[in-house]
């Protein structure tokens, strides 16, 4: 089992991948403000990559509440 450094070091490295994909997409570095149902896409796709690690944590953080319970 991988040590809990490692697991929230591989969480960071996968949120900052996604954040540095969503910064580098051309949709972001224009001024528009008005969006296609096409970008709207684009947009739920970068935004289902950021939100994977919080989830990721979020299951880390359950467990590892469910063992200091049962293991009191």
């Amino acid at each position: 089992m991988k040590s809990y450094v490692q697991i929230f070091t591989s969480i960071d490295n996968k949120y900052e991948a996604a954040l540095n994909q969503f910064r580098a997409d051309s949709l972001f570095s224009s001024n528009q403000t008005i969006y296609t149902d096409d970008d709207k896409i684009r947009i739920a796709k970068y935004w289902k990559e950021i939100i994977l690690p919080f989830l990721e944590l979020r299951k880390v953080i359950r467990s590892s509440m469910w063992k200091s319970f049962l293991f009191l």
